[in-house]
């Protein structure tokens, strides 16, 4: 099955297209999308010290979950927020911030902010 990965700078005009990357495999897709999300991030870190990256669930986290964690990046410079969070408890099955907890949090990669219900 062929993947496709879609990217848009963030400095992007309405007159230009979408960059469109075709992966062969999910491995090869999780592999573009690890260099493109780590350019990103140094990118954004040297030029205003932080990262921010907006997260939906289902296959998404587990491509990220299965390896974006062992890239060499500044976590502690990253932000990351949840998209389409579901209303359930955090260690629910549904829940996309419980799926980021294994690969991110339970290896101290990044610093949890906890908010109250």
């Amino acid at each position: 099955a062929r993947s496709a990965l879609r990217s848009e700078s963030s400095t992007i005009s309405m007159a230009q297209k979408p960059i469109v990357h075709v992966a062969d495999s999910e491995s090869a897709l999780a592999s573009t999308l690890y260099d493109y999300i780590v350019a990103r991030a140094d990118k954004a870190v040297k030029d205003h010290g932080f990262f921010s990256i907006g997260l939906s669930g289902g296959s998404l986290l587990k491509i990220l979950g299965s390896g974006l964690w062992k890239k060499t990046v500044d976590w502690k410079a990253w932000r990351v927020f949840f998209c389409d969070e579901r209303y359930v408890e955090w260690d629910s099955d549904d829940s996309n911030y419980g799926a980021a907890q294994k690969p991110f949090w339970t290896r101290s990669l990044l610093i949890r902010i906890t908010c109250t219900k």
